[in-house]
């Protein structure tokens, strides 16, 4: 079994605008290979010989939570290969009754890009959510590392990753880009010690820090795709 355990669609009257705000936000450092709907994700994943894929939406301003919840209702049930996961933001007044009623609808996690939602992961303001989502065992999902399209933003830095995992280290925890993209030399000593998932996202075809990655590879921390199945089925 083949899990693709980090992947992301769009509504279909949005897609093609949101493939483009994301590339032109990266200035070309991305390539999609999919036209970013659940269609062409599927496809996709014929010709990968995938068996199952996580969409991991966003929500980047108070109020989006909700309808990113109401979308997923609307698409999921088109294919039962694509497991989605729901995102609130900090922000949001209403986001604990929202977390609840994604969680009795059956998703099992919440996607988090601090840096795109303009909050530390670190950030006390957020621990609240964090904890609301524990409460209901839900899977914390989050960019971690580096984005080339927020030069100079420290909200998803390693470092503060160690001080949020201090506190969130028996919850299932997920850190995408194997625990944080373009810092990788600091993965294993910062992370190591601590109980959490890696997902490989980007990580593999990178040419540099190729020590870095095998470290990564080869440490003790659970890594996804494998990983991330046993997750979803606890």
């Amino acid at each position: 079994m083949i899990v693709d355990a980090h992947t992301h669609i769009y509504p279909d009257s949005v897609a093609k605008k949101a493939l483009h705000t994301v590339i032109s936000n990266i200035k070309g450092q991305l390539k999609a290979f999919t036209d970013g709907t659940l269609n062409g994700l599927v496809s996709s994943m014929d010709s990968a010989q995938i068996d199952f894929s996580i969409v991991l939406p966003v929500a980047t301003s108070p109020g989006q939570g909700s309808g990113i919840f109401k979308w997923i209702k609307d698409t999921a049930f088109h294919s039962p290969r694509l497991f989605f996961f729901g995102s609130v933001h900090p922000l949001d007044s209403g986001c604990r009754d929202l977390i609840r009623e994604m969680s009795e609808y059956g998703l099992q996690g919440l996607k988090f890009h601090p840096g795109y939602q303009g909050f530390p992961v670190d950030s006390k303001a957020a621990y609240a959510i964090y904890e609301e989502a524990a409460k209901h065992e839900m899977v914390l999902y989050f960019h971690s590392g580096y984005d080339p399209s927020l030069p100079g933003c420290d909200y998803t830095s390693v470092e503060r990753f160690a001080a949020f995992l201090k506190n969130f280290s028996g919850s299932k925890v997920v850190l995408a880009h194997g625990g944080g993209y373009g810092e990788w030399d600091k993965v294993v000593d910062l992370l190591g010690g601590y109980q959490c998932y890696f997902d490989i996202a980007f990580v593999t075809k990178l040419r540099s820090s190729s020590i870095a990655r095998r470290k990564i590879i080869s440490s003790s921390a659970p890594i996804a795709p494998g990983a991330i199945r046993r997750l979803m089925l606890i």
